[in-house]
């Protein structure tokens, strides 16, 4: 698989040559995006030279990075479900690589309420602790019964923060609206009335709405340990861990209908995790990867800060773009790092 570059020297795992384009050769475009924004963080090149990484995957991107030499068959041979010559998901792929390098590291951790502090070390364990430092990002669910009003917690540990958008937002006639009753007036921080439409929303909004407390459906009841009983629960979704690397995911398809929203979600470079969790600390953002067309025919690209600037991936083209147009409808994966 050919590799275009603009630039002749080599480097080491760490010196990434700054602009090469990707040739998409027949429905790649998936890879070559998703490539492209990982090839630029330091974390992510760290946890390929780990003894854990899959010496495949390790060997592909020395290649791809250093040699250039065609390399990328050899990632997709790692997925075999992805190796078909057809369309498919950079944020599933994304996942499947995690996954690579995971290897057959446990994928639950069990236990009812465990603390945090227990959870993170648990998954830590279970995950490998480079990788889960690195990319692990742990949501702690919160179950209280209806009927006694005792309680329960569980973690859930993925490699991305998937932000809803088909599920609080309904499009008619005049646009983008909130639905009724999915955003009562107590967890509605910014007093948007819920039948006001919206050309756009602030990524605040999505965060909001994935970490509100819901009654779950009659159909969905539980076993309350306290009590005996099998009743409604509500439930609350909260971010307890994020890693040196977090990637926010837009859930724009419709699981029912496949239907795509192409809302526009506000984001900044720089995530204030104070503004939209309860923890702490601050990422700059340095990838973004788009997604235009629909869910079985559309293209992909990567949006990447290099040396200041924003710099667009589109498979073997590579151009400078202004911050106005990373900032788009388009924006599906959010790659934001650490910084304190």
């Amino acid at each position: 698989m050919g590799l275009c570059s603009s630039r002749g020297k080599t480097a080491d795992a760490h010196q990434v040559i700054t602009q090469f384009g990707l040739q998409n050769l027949h429905n790649t475009c998936f890879l070559n995006s998703l490539l492209q924004a990982l090839r630029h963080s330091s974390a992510f090149l760290s946890l390929l030279e780990g003894p854990q990484t899959n010496t495949v995957l390790r060997d592909a991107f020395k290649l791809l990075f250093i040699e250039q030499k065609r390399s990328l068959k050899d990632i997709l041979g790692l997925v075999p479900d992805l190796n078909d010559g057809q369309p498919h998901c950079a944020h599933v792929l994304y996942y499947r690589l995690m996954g690579v390098i995971a290897g057959q590291a446990r994928t639950q951790v069990r236990g009812k309420d465990r603390s945090t502090e227990d959870l993170i070390r648990a998954w830590g364990c279970a995950r490998g602790l480079p990788l889960f430092e690195g990319f692990g990002c742990l949501q702690q669910l919160s179950f209280t019964c209806q009927n006694c009003g005792q309680g329960w917690t569980s973690g859930f540990f993925a490699y991305s923060v998937s932000l809803p958008l088909t599920q609080i937002f309904s499009r008619n006639q005049a646009g983008w609206v909130f639905p009724d009753g999915q955003f009562p007036a107590s967890n509605d921080i910014y007093g948007k009335a819920a039948s006001r439409t919206y050309a756009k929303i602030d990524l605040r909004d999505c965060f909001a709405y994935l970490q509100r407390t819901i009654l779950m459906s009659a159909k969905d009841t539980l076993l309350c340990h306290h009590c005996g009983r099998e009743t409604q629960h509500y439930k609350t979704a909260e971010i307890v861990y994020t890693p040196t690397v977090l990637a926010l995911h837009f859930q724009r398809y419709s699981e029912i209908t496949e239907e795509k929203s192409d809302l526009l979600v506000a984001f900044s470079e720089t995530l204030r995790l104070g503004e939209v969790t309860k923890l702490q600390g601050e990422y700059d953002l340095h990838a973004v990867i788009h997604h235009q067309g629909t869910l079985r025919n559309g293209h992909y690209w990567a949006d990447v800060k290099v040396d200041g600037r924003w710099q667009r991936f589109n498979d073997s083209r590579t151009s400078t773009v202004p911050w106005t147009e990373v900032v788009r409808e388009t924006a599906y994966v959010l790659f934001y790092t650490k910084t304190a």
